[in-house]
């Protein structure tokens, strides 16, 4: 499994024992799979021919009953190519084919990373299962970059919206981290003196909230992006 020396990575499994992950090969970005928990296998699935030359940020998840695809279990992809744009990729767990889903809002800024996540029980309690959420940083204006929040609740395309764009600009190329359940989106960044910021939202409240970020923080980052929870 060569890689990119620059490439991102995005892992998920669809049932505690089929393993998906995404990484870059050149300009490509594919997929491997291991079944049962097994070695993955030699040939890697090709999901995109579009990607940044130097590493294009990526992420992705798995909804487990998809209203946009008649409640089929599906796997999803996003990823900035080469033109900077973000990209959405998906297919049924029970295909093999890869499908363009509609492009989704807003600009991303040329060095933002992004993440995801999805709470299978729904957002809210007005929200259906499977609510997906994804975060990058968007470019900048007036001074500011705000980190910007796509949401899907399960049915329709992603609404955009602008969270924190009245706190100071995050670390330029700061990776992101978040987690989604029920109740909270909890979601992490790194500021310009490079201190780990928390942040949550709170269904009940429907704000952001800052939150003290432990001393371990930065590990608790490195987990997150390597080790995502589902």
């Amino acid at each position: 499994m060569s890689s990119l020396g620059s490439t991102d990575l995005a892992g998920l499994t669809t049932d505690d024992k089929n393993l998906y992950l995404f990484y870059q090969r050149s300009g490509y970005i594919v997929e491997a799979f291991s079944e049962e928990v097994g070695p993955p296998t030699q040939t890697s699935v090709q999901v995109a021919a579009d990607a940044q030359s130097g590493g294009s940020p990526l992420t992705a998840y798995y909804v487990k009953e998809d209203m946009n695809y008649d409640k089929h279990s599906t796997i999803h992809m996003i990823y900035l190519n080469k033109e900077g744009h973000l990209i959405e990729k998906v297919r049924r767990v029970s295909s093999d084919k890869w499908e363009d889903a509609p492009k989704p809002p807003g600009h991303a800024a040329e060095n933002s990373r992004i993440t995801s996540g999805v709470s299978q029980k729904g957002f809210e309690r007005e929200s259906s299962h499977g609510t997906q959420v994804v975060f990058f940083v968007s470019r900048e204006e007036h001074g500011k970059s705000p980190i910007t929040e796509l949401r899907r609740d399960n049915k329709g395309n992603f609404h955009l919206e602008h969270v924190l764009s009245d706190e100071p600009l995050s670390l330029p190329g700061t990776h992101l981290a978040c987690i989604v359940t029920r109740e909270n989106v909890d979601l992490y960044h790194q500021d310009h003196d490079k201190n780990i910021k928390w942040w949550r939202y709170e269904a009940e409240r429907k704000r952001w909230e800052s939150k003290l970020a432990p001393p371990e923080a930065h590990l608790l980052l490195a987990r997150l992006i390597f080790c995502p929870l589902f």
